[in-house]
């Protein structure tokens, strides 16, 4: 099932946090786990294309803040490529009441006919 209310972290306090290219899974000291992913497709991609501020920074500090940002205009601090048929910015933002900050850009490409979205879930904490 996928969720993609990035407010779901509100609330929660951080243990762990673990940033791939693809996917951040955030691990909470309730014992509840959450996954930052996009499930790929045939002709499309989606992953995290910068962070701006340090994702462990956010670890021990309750979540006051979580949102997304979703947009399809190009940003003016990365070049256009010359070919591109759809993309999606998608940007996570994380605020922690010690008034850390730390926001994840995602970029999805495809042909038009696939979802660029990046979902939030529920998942089960790591052993």
């Amino acid at each position: 099932m996928y969720e993609d209310d990035f407010s779901l972290l509100v609330g929660k306090t951080l243990e762990k946090i673990d940033v791939t290219d693809e996917e951040v899974l955030f691990i909470c000291d309730d014992d509840s786990a959450f996954r930052a992913y996009h499930m790929q497709d045939c002709c499309e991609s989606v992953a995290i294309h910068d962070i701006n501020g340090n994702p462990d920074s956010l670890i021990g500090s309750k979540i006051v803040e979580s949102e997304d940002i979703v947009s399809e205009d190009w940003p003016g601090d990365v070049p256009t490529p010359s070919y591109l048929d759809s993309f999606t910015w998608t940007t996570h933002r994380i605020k922690t009441e010690s008034d850390q900050e730390v926001s994840f850009r995602w970029l999805g490409e495809s042909n038009g006919y696939y979802s660029e979205s990046v979902y939030l879930t529920r998942t089960h904490k790591p052993l």
